[in-house]
């Protein structure tokens, strides 16, 4: 049995992104608790200024008070405290894990949304809001609470989903967004999604989105993986990616890199 004290995972049963860390503390065996994001005083005052102010699923807090956000962040600052014990090893398999960031954790979102929001009866979209309203625990008008931002759902961020990221319809609206903003100084902050539209067609349909540099942050921790390895290497992973259709990807950049600090992402 573990003598770790816990650590406080903020989240929710029905957030995505939680399911990812709850099941890595389970599997590795960390001790932990769950609370709602939006429950406490206390994690308006203490946690939220620690996670630079951006509130997302998951956060963690450390027993000594030390904050987490993001959901890559985390597992990435547990690996490499365990020399990345529960990562692939051999060069195609740490490709196609990477891979599952950018694709499955991200990519799929939009599906998920979509299936999530747009396929209910009454039964299932009570069922959301119940999630929602738990959210807000041990507010009074909890439910008030939970039906305001599930309306702000439907008006800002589903609107925003569309298909998969890895197209250059999204890269090129990511590098005209920079363009038209050169001024922005190092460090300032990279938003989830950035107003410009990309667009899309899936089967002669064409779907417009935000465009989300989130997305090439992953993307970029695959290409670095891959120009890390050696020639032999970089062979077999692009003869894998073009048996898949994929080696594509290997080509997709943004103008100006995004890394970490403080807790959000940040141009660099």
């Amino acid at each position: 049995m573990t003598t770790e004290k816990p650590i406080v995972l903020y989240g929710s049963p029905m957030s995505l992104y939680t399911a990812r860390v709850r099941s890595y503390f389970i599997k590795r065996g960390r001790a932990y608790s769950e609370q709602p994001p939006h429950a406490s005083k206390y994690f308006h005052e203490k946690i939220l200024p620690k996670a630079g102010g951006r509130r997302s699923m998951p956060t963690i807090e450390f027993p000594d008070g030390t904050v987490i956000r993001d959901g890559v962040a985390i597992l990435d600052y547990f690996e490499a405290l365990n020399d990345h014990e529960y990562a692939p090893r051999s060069p195609k398999q740490k490709i196609v894990s990477l891979l599952f960031d950018v694709i499955g954790a991200e990519g799929l979102l939009r599906p998920a949304m979509h299936y999530r929001w747009n396929y209910y009866d009454s039964e299932h979209f009570e069922f959301n809001r119940l999630h929602f309203e738990a959210l807000f625990k041990g507010h009074d008008n909890a439910a008030d609470l939970a039906n305001e931002r599930i309306d702000l759902l439907f008006q800002n961020a589903l609107p925003g989903f569309g298909v998969v990221p890895e197209t250059e319809a999204a890269c090129k609206a990511i590098n005209e967004w920079l363009a038209e903003n050169e001024s922005l100084a190092p460090g300032s902050e990279s938003q989830r999604a950035v107003g410009l539209p990309g667009s899309f067609v899936i089967q002669g349909i064409e779907l417009r989105t935000v465009a989300q540099p989130f997305r090439f942050y992953l993307l970029e921790r695959v290409i670095g993986a891959y120009e890390a390895l050696g020639d032999i290497e970089q062979q077999e992973v692009l003869q894998m990616l073009k048996l898949c259709n994929m080696e594509k990807l290997l080509n997709y950049r943004i103008s100006r890199p995004i890394g970490r600090k403080d807790n959000l992402e940040v141009w660099l």
